[in-house]
């Protein structure tokens, strides 16, 4: 009997050996389309017309030979009622193979019957006058010809050959599975399985379990063959389901883990039966000309395919599965299928190429009109699986990040309370869950679904260094060392406390079989804080500098070590699942630990002082394209330093991170050419990895509790809502109760703190970025290193349905409560004498504006004005004295040098003004006659109206010709450099984006004209941009004449440095003044009513701006708080707006004073 045994054992292993031997073999190529190994590549079904290897390969082919094209395709649905033809010209005989000649095999491709010296079928059809006989069968896990918008579960193929196999004919049976109750003909209605199929499946199984108790006496296999290195990869990342993993699915309960895989049973010498009546009654045919489903793909085939569906039980559907995916190879003993990411041995649809689609009925045509073949069209409705472009991935990071600028004008302009990262979470919520539910094949759901099943390693690698460089980079290196010893206590015992805590919340109050290891991952994931949307608040609000220490602190040490924490349990843990991972101690996980963390800080550390010498290194302070390096080089070392100690030396790579940014703060800040640049951009990174992160987590999330997900075995049904709940509760009593515990240690150590700090700090705990990154990996790590129908997918899956729902709560929860929170404990500068101080404030920048008036109504174009216009738009000078506009006069006149001063024009006052009082303030604007003299003196001094005549000017010369150019240039550029200056001041509203676009396309032409020899001729260029709208033009010459006087300024007394104007700088002069001249002529044409309305409005703009521009360097130095400053900005928006809407609707003066009037009165400030 051993003898017997030992023989059987042998000749399945040669059997086994044939076809399937290294790179070169007919037999290599997969359904897994993700490059597996090396320089290998895929051989996925994408790949396959590029296998040199198979010989007369024809994957790539399009009906080149004998008019035959590429299959499988899609079936119409059309043809559920639509019939062409009838069965005429086919006859079919039953075959003369009993069941003991076949040789029913499991290969690395699927489930196969082959034939010896026998057949199963005659088939003769229409195409051909030949008879094909069955020799092969072919079981498909997925149907390879699927209808519009639907694909069965499986395919059976019987290929037919004639005697010289030029041609071949297949005769293909759709497969689907029903609960028992379902009734079906030709299904045991006791069982719901089909008897036939059953008894194929017994025979399967047969080989099955040859091959498994071959193995478990042979642990290595038998030695005589190393099976290709691209089937190792793929051994190494998939495997197959286990017994009882569709338990749940099964409704009757019928099947149990020890009928899972049953021995086969010996099917005796009866005759196989009749494979074109037994399997479903043939009622309809469709028919066409394809190729073979598998390399080489060779386009010599006859397709039918059944219309009827052979319905199976749940039971069969899980054999079928199991045994595909299961495949286990002889030679090595390990599993080896070459089955599909997601279990499938399937081709995608090929196109059809006009290619004849006939449908045949046993009833005959039901088309009352004369039928001719029909061509089929070359595109159909069914969402084709394509391989995605690369660059598709490109597309979802610039879609989040236009979506992100939506959301962020929604939120600051209407919506305050809510936190940006949140509603980003929610929004990649809704994508993850339409992406999962869409049948659509459009870039922006590829590209989402390539970002949601992102390599776990990238996905760390791409985020974490730019967000954690930036925060460790602002932090106070003064206030961080002080308060090291607090932070090390919350960063180190405390999360090593609420990740053990929360990990026995994962194991005896959740209702998960989850291991001790993986609870352990689930705590520490759920212990690293974000304190991404606190910290804005905090800097708003002016929370002591103690308490934003704290938390940034606690955030940045507490991310390095609950990562720490993860590396070691999920490497335990991918070591019981068998996908990767080792085995780790106590002992060596002390080690680990140690070698994680002190190791990354060395890392750190020393990239950090190579970053401070590589910028002490760049010290050219006026060389801008230095600065741009040395913020480059910032980023570069942030990723390397990651990049080297996470992937290459296996340390944390948060660790290092954060380390060489505080390094870097300690010894290089002070290098830093433009700290402006520097911040502005980290700023920036930060921004955009935020938006991406946050909005990827909510895909991801999306995708677990949609329900839809192909790739998740398990449903986030309603318990598991309730368990989220329960989760979120109990980790905020266990943070509080951890701050608790050690409060009376940090009370006392570095900084020190308080009860209301603590308590403010215990909710301000928010779940975020890394967080979301770690969940996101690990989901990733498991989806990839396992199959669909694997049951241990749903165990990532829960735990990124608790972690994301966590994020979101807190970030909605806390988030938003956290400033009222804040406001209640008393820890914001919001005191009465706060308020004191920015009354003070608020005089200032009143007596700001009224000088900037002053100053502004020396023009010419503000002559005439309507005050009241003015001082309700500009409410900071709606109730002014005549006290302050002397003062104010006084200043302007005190600050602006003699020869500079304009006397500003008074007569806007007279409504507001007593006779007497307008009479007083004249004069105060009018210089004394020793101003005058001094006035005179200095221009008679510096003598910059004469000539000089030591120098010879001569239109006809080279020469002159050239410097007057140069000097018209010159003049240009002082024109563009204060165009862009008022743009940014907001003297110039860009809002009005015409005049923007001609005053910049003035002196483009400009430049033009005069690189050519022609004299300054901007305005023409400038009136012609505006068309014949007057308010435009109106406030186009305002812009025009007031930059062309700055310009003239600066030209003469600034540019020319001799004591005397050469005849070529006062020929600069004339032409910038003949310019203005023909821009006022604007004004003196314009109706003096809408004249004085217009420039009223525009006055009102000025000022606004100029308020603008002092607040933002109040808020720049300090002196106002973020979150007053923003109130301030939000007050000139709404006037700007109030002007915009005004300005151009024409309302009659007295309309819009009345309107004015009633807005002021309604909201004064």
């Amino acid at each position: 009997m051993m003898l017997l045994q030992a023989l059987t054992w042998t000749l399945l292993f040669l059997q086994h050996r044939v076809g399937g031997e290294g790179l070169g073999s007919p037999d290599l190529y997969s359904f897994f389309e993700t490059p597996l190994k090396d320089d290998v590549g895929s051989i996925g079904p994408s790949r396959w017309r590029d296998l040199d290897h198979i010989p007369d390969n024809q994957c790539g082919g399009n009906g080149q030979q004998n008019g035959f094209g590429q299959s499988p395709i899609v079936l119409s649905t059309d043809f559920f009622w639509m019939c062409h033809t009838d069965f005429s010209g086919y006859e079919v005989n039953e075959g003369n193979c009993k069941w003991s000649d076949l040789q029913f095999e499991i290969t690395k491709h699927g489930l196969t019957v082959k034939t010896t010296n026998c057949h199963i079928g005659q088939l003769i059809i229409p195409q051909s006058e030949k008879t094909f006989e069955a020799v092969e069968v072919q079981l498909k896990v997925g149907a390879e010809h699927v209808y519009d918008g639907y694909s069965p579960s499986f395919e059976m193929q019987f290929f037919h050959r004639t005697d010289t196999d030029e041609v071949q004919a297949a005769f293909a049976i759709l497969m689907e599975a029903f609960p028992i109750d379902y009734f079906v003909p030709q299904v045991d209605r006791t069982t719901g399985e089909h008897p036939l199929l059953e008894k194929m499946l017994s025979a399967w199984r047969t080989n099955f379990w040859e091959i498994e108790d071959f193995c478990a006496q042979n642990e290595g296999g038998s030695g005589t063959f190393t099976i290709d290195s691209v089937f190792k990869a793929k051994q190494k990342a998939v495997l197959c389901a286990k017994p009882g993993s569709l338990q749940n699915s099964i409704d009757s309960g019928s099947i149990s883990e020890n009928t899972y895989m049953p021995r086969g049973q010996p099917q005796g010498d009866d005759l196989f039966p009749n494979i074109y009546t037994s399997f479903v009654n043939v009622t309809g045919l469709t028919t066409y000309d394809g190729s073979l489903t598998s390399p080489p793909c060779t386009e010599n085939v006859y397709w039918n395919i059944a219309d009827q569906i052979m319905f199976i039980s749940l039971y069969q559907f899980q054999n079928i599965t199991t045994l595909t995916n299961c495949f286990t190879e002889s030679s090595t003993c390990k599993s080896a299928s070459a089955a599909s990411e997601f279990g499938f041995t399937k081709r995608p649809p090929q196109d059809l190429n006009g290619r004849e689609v006939i449908h045949r009925c046993v009833y005959g045509s039901n088309l009352w009109y004369p039928w001719e073949p029909q061509k089929a069209p070359k595109s159909t409705k069914y969402k084709k699986e394509k391989t995605p472009k690369p660059y598709y991935s490109v597309l979802y990071p610039g879609f989040i990040t236009a979506l992100g600028l939506v959301v962020f004008y929604i939120l600051t302009r209407y919506i305050h309370s809510l936190p940006y990262t949140a509603v980003l979470f929610l929004l990649g919520t809704m994508m993850g869950i339409g992406v999962s539910n869409s049948s659509y094949y459009d870039q922006l759901t590829v590209s989402t679904k390539m970002w949601e099943n992102i390599n776990g390693e990238l996905l760390l690698v791409t985020f974490l260094p730019g967000l954690l460089f930036k925060d460790a980079y602002c932090l106070d290196f003064h206030l961080f060392q002080k308060s090291l010893g607090q932070t090390m206590l919350m960063a180190f015992p405390m999360v090593l406390g609420g990740t053990t805590l929360l990990a026995l919340v994962a194991r005896f109050v959740l209702p998960y079989d989850w291991s001790f290891n993986f609870c352990m991952a689930f705590g520490a994931i759920l212990s690293a804080t974000d304190p991404v949307a606190v910290s804005a608040l905090l800097n708003e609000l002016g929370a002591p500098p103690r308490l934003k220490m704290h938390i940034s602190g606690e955030s940045l040490l507490n991310d390095g070590s609950a990562i720490v924490f993860y590396s070691i349990f999920k490497t335990l843990f991918l070591y019981e699942l068998g996908i990767g991972g080792e085995k780790i101690g106590f002992g060596k996980g002390v080690v680990k630990f140690l070698e994680m963390s002190l190791g990354a800080a060395a890392v750190g550390i020393a990239f950090g002082l190579a970053l401070a010498a590589s910028l002490y290194v760049l010290n050219r302070r006026f060389n801008y394209e230095e600065s741009v390096v040395q913020v480059s080089a910032t980023i570069g070392v942030a990723y390397l330093t990651f990049y080297v100690a996470e992937p290459l030396l296996h340390m944390s790579g948060v660790l290092a991170v954060v380390c060489c940014g505080v390094t870097t703060k300690a010894f290089a800040s002070t290098l830093i050419i433009d700290e402006e640049m520097m911040d502005k951009f980290w700023v920036l990174v930060e921004h955009l990895l935020n938006t991406i992160l946050f909005a990827l987590g909510g895909v991801v999330w999306g995708a677990v509790i949609s329900n839809l997900d192909e790739a998740r075995p398990e449903a986030f049904d309603g318990m598991d809502w309730f368990y989220l709940l329960v989760v979120y509760i109990l980790m905020t009593i266990i943070r509080f109760s951890l701050f608790g515990i050690f409060f009376p240690i940090i009370s006392r150590i570095g900084l020190k703190s308080n009860w209301k700090e603590m308590v403010f700090q215990s909710f301000g705990g928010l779940r975020g970025a890394v967080g979301i990154a770690l969940a996101i990996a690990l989901d990733s790590e498991v989806i990839h290193g396992t199959v669909r129908t694997d049951p241990r997918r749903a165990y990532t899956s829960q735990l990124f349905g608790i972690t994301g729902g966590i994020s979101l709560l807190t970030l909605f929860i806390n988030g938003i409560a956290a400033g009222p929170l804040l406001r209640k404990l008393g820890l914001h500068r919001g005191s009465k004498e706060r308020k004191e101080v920015v009354t003070r404030y608020d005089q200032h920048l009143k007596e700001y504006i009224l000088e900037r008036m002053i100053t502004e109504i020396g023009r010419k174009q503000y002559a005439q004005l309507d005050f009241n216009i003015v001082r309700l738009n500009v409410h900071w000078i709606s109730n002014i004295s005549i006290a302050d506009l002397k003062t104010a006069v006084r200043q302007v006149k005190d600050s602006t040098p003699v020869q500079l001063y304009n006397p500003p024009h008074l007569g806007l006052f007279k409504t507001i003004l007593s006779e007497e009082d307008f009479t007083s303030l004249e004069r105060t604007s009018v210089l004394k006659l020793y101003e005058k003299f001094r006035g005179a003196v200095i221009l008679v001094t510096r003598k910059r109206s004469v000539i000089n005549d030591e120098e010879t000017f001569d239109l006809g010369d080279d020469k002159s010709l050239t410097k007057l150019m140069e000097l018209r240039l010159v003049f240009i550029e002082l024109l563009r450099s204060g165009y862009k200056k008022a743009m940014n001041e907001g003297i110039i509203d860009v809002r009005e984006v015409t005049v923007v676009f001609s005053l910049n396309r003035s002196v483009a032409i400009a430049e033009d004209e005069v690189s050519n020899g022609y004299p300054i001729d901007d305005w023409k260029t400038c009136a012609n941009g505006v068309g014949k709208n007057i308010l435009l033009k109106l406030n186009l010459a305002a812009a025009f004449i007031r930059i062309h006087e700055e310009a003239q300024q600066y030209f003469k007394f600034k540019f020319c440095q001799s004591s005397t104007l050469s005849q070529a700088e006062i020929q600069v002069l004339e032409e910038s003044n003949q310019q203005i001249s023909y821009a006022s002529e604007v004004f003196d044409t314009t109706d003096p009513s809408i004249l004085k309305r217009a420039m009223s409005f525009k006055l009102s703009t000025v000022l606004l701006a100029e308020a603008g521009i002092f607040i933002h360097n109040y808020v720049k130095r300090g002196l106002l708080k973020a979150e007053e400053g923003e109130h301030y900005f939000e007050e000139l928006d709404h006037a700007l707006s109030h002007i915009k809407k005004h300005q151009y609707q024409g309302t009659h003066e007295d309309d819009y004073e009345k309107h004015a009037l009633d807005e002021f009165h309604s909201n004064p400030h």
